[in-house]
């Protein structure tokens, strides 16, 4: 998870950015990497590199060409997560531990990117959705029993509530919790399978993280390369109507929050 101190800082660099300061917006997006190449990769293009990083490139010029309409870096998550979804799926099949993966749709695989591969936690990854944090939560459950073929299928009402209750206590929990939630659904033979079968799961996911994320020569080239393009790619500078929009689609509860958009990282 990124720290706090981490997200003031690019908070900072995203104020230096919007004046218009090229590699303070290098510095804002090189993070985001990784979550871009996994993302791609669970959307099909897992086996075409140069692709992804062309989508890459793209994302990030149209995120520096928004980026007036920005403030804080969960609106910059929230635009790189939007620009993900508008991109058409490829057809490159998902092979983990000699298994083809069930097609996911676009939520499930930003929840287990945000939250399996990059350990965004629930807030940062609800906030980037624009969804409340259960919200999120069911979201991954979800995601998390398609890739075990684990299906919220069971006659027995209370078994989809305790698989999610055993997947949230894979998650940033406290131990008290923890047990808590570990006594509750230990009687679940439904809520136990999923969770073994999920951990045995995980490190083979860990393992396809590896194998998708870029080197770090080819993050630098990445980085270079969007340098040269952005020095002839303008910011849309927004009028004050689109400002209001904005505030209103990005704001955590639009004007009922009395708190500026840059008030918050």
């Amino acid at each position: 998870m990124m720290a706090s101190s981490e997200r003031r800082y690019l908070r900072a660099q995203i104020r230096r950015a919007k004046k218009g300061d090229r590699q303070a917006f290098l510095l804002v997006v090189e993070p985001y990497l990784d979550f871009l190449s996994e993302y791609l990769s669970l959307s099909g293009y897992a086996g075409r590199r140069q692709k992804r990083q062309q989508l890459i490139e793209d994302i990030l010029r149209q995120t520096w060409r928004t980026l007036p309409f920005l403030h804080r870096v969960s609106d910059i998550e929230r635009v790189l997560t939007q620009l993900l979804f508008q991109i058409e799926d490829g057809q490159d099949p998902i092979l983990i531990n000699d298994t083809y993966l069930p097609k996911l749709n676009v939520p499930e695989r930003f929840a287990l990117v945000a939250q399996d591969l990059e350990d965004w936690g629930y807030h940062w990854g609800s906030m980037a959705l624009r969804k409340d944090s259960s919200t999120f939560g069911k979201i991954l459950c979800e995601a998390r029993c398609h890739l075990v073929g684990i299906y919220h299928a069971s006659k027995e009402s209370k078994t989809p509530v305790n698989v999610q209750r055993s997947s949230e206590a894979l998650d940033l929990l406290s131990q008290q919790t923890h047990r808590r939630i570990k006594h509750h659904c230990s009687q679940d033979s439904f809520a136990s399978q999923f969770k073994a079968r999920w951990l045995e799961f995980r490190g083979h996911f860990i393992e396809f993280r590896q194998e998708v994320r870029f080197e770090s020569n080819l993050k630098e080239k990445i980085l270079s390369g969007l340098s040269q393009q952005l020095q002839t790619e303008e910011m849309h500078n927004p009028p004050l109507i689109e400002k209001l929009a904005t505030f209103l689609a990005y704001g955590d509860q639009g004007l009922r929050s009395a708190t500026p958009l840059s008030s918050k990282v």
